[in-house]
């Protein structure tokens, strides 16, 4: 037991230096950008809201980029707070358009945003969330990328907003990992995750490879699996923009019991994907933290086998961060890894035993 605990460790550190070294390969945009030349067409769906959506449109009008040049789309996806009326506040402002969601699938997200994609007037579609806030050149970022290289889809970055405590400290941690993740699988061609929250992709190829077809029966995936679908069929035309001028800010959730639901509903579309990748990742990472809780907890914890395997993992878990970080550059303390780094493992045993019982909320409603 021991012994292969130290062999999947090894395969686990190659896994995350490997990571930790391929992420600062990626190119970072630092030059001056193009003059605007693209237009865009924003879709944010919306769902009782109305806590979110002020700071959202606020950044929004901040925008720097000519106000012609790009049309807003906010579909309401049966909201039953004043949410609507809180955008119809901005729409002298800002090229607001609300749509309402008449669809009644079994993933609203989805359908709301197909919704916005059908009345979109532009070929260059960038979705977005109701809880973000967006950066004042996320348009000449977006802008420029596309002058030069013609893409189909590109990922943007996304974090969190730092909020005090440690339980949004534990999760801007973790988000900071799948960042890793999505930034090394865009470097080696083998992209597998991207975040919905800052998405952009053209609306010929989202209507090619047939939109969100084949995936309605899942609530959640709307990012992923249209990124499957578009680098099966245009594998050289996806990328990540790595700019620190198109850095999308989100808020992590506010409770225990939400964020494990949350990580139910995003590995629920696991089992559909055809890019295994991801999923060999996954499974080692749930391997080398079940090992974790097995030295920690089964073994004397002061023992040499275990003090030893903590230590490497937390070293190789510390260098993946600090790498990671070196583009976002979040507020980061040594304890709050160090306490992540116990944590961690149980409250993915949490989240385990979450997928295996299956059930999640969302938006208020039960899945």
């Amino acid at each position: 037991m021991i012994q292969a605990g130290f062999i999947f460790l090894f395969l686990y550190v190659f896994l995350m230096f490997y990571l930790g070294f391929i992420v600062n390969k990626l190119p970072e945009i630092n030059e001056k950008y193009s003059l605007p030349k693209i237009k865009f067409s924003i879709i944010i769906p919306f769902k009782n809201e109305e806590d979110n959506l002020p700071l959202l449109l606020c950044s929004l009008q901040k925008i720097n980029y000519p106000k012609d040049f790009f049309e807003i789309f906010f579909v309401n996806d049966h909201s039953s707070d004043s949410g609507e009326q809180i955008i119809e506040k901005y729409s002298n402002i800002l090229p607001i358009k609300i749509l309402k969601n008449i669809e009644n699938s079994k993933s609203p997200k989805k359908d709301a945003l197909e919704t916005g994609i059908q009345q979109a007037k532009f070929e260059y579609i960038i979705t977005t969330d109701a809880d973000c806030e967006i950066p004042e050149n996320w348009l000449l970022s977006y802008n420029h990328f596309i002058v030069q290289k013609s893409p189909e889809l590109i990922a943007g970055p996304v974090t969190y907003t730092d909020k005090k405590g440690f339980f949004y400290k534990f999760q801007s941690l973790e988000f900071l990992t799948l960042q890793a993740f999505t930034q090394a699988g865009f470097a080696v061609k083998k992209a597998f995750i991207a975040n919905g929250a800052n998405l952009c992709f053209t609306k010929k190829s989202f209507e090619e490879v047939g939109g969100y077809q084949g995936n309605k029966h899942l609530v959640s995936g709307d990012d992923v699996f249209l990124l499957e679908k578009i680098r099966k069929k245009f594998p050289k035309k996806i990328y990540f923009l790595k700019d620190r001028n198109n850095v999308v800010r989100t808020f992590p959730v506010e409770n225990k019991q939400k964020l494990i639901h949350q990580k139910i509903r995003w590995a629920s579309k696991m089992k559909t994907k055809k890019n295994s990748l991801g999923l060999w990742i996954g499974l080692l990472i749930l391997t080398i933290n079940l090992y974790q809780i097995y030295f920690l907890v089964f073994l004397f914890v002061f023992s040499i086998s275990s003090v030893l395997f903590l230590l490497i993992k937390f070293l190789i878990d510390f260098y993946l961060i600090i790498q990671t970080n070196k583009f976002y550059q979040n507020k980061l303390k040594l304890l709050h890894i160090l306490y992540s780094e116990l944590i961690y493992p149980f409250y993915l045993f949490s989240v385990l035993l979450g997928i295996i019982n299956g059930n999640f909320k969302w938006k208020d409603n039960k899945y």
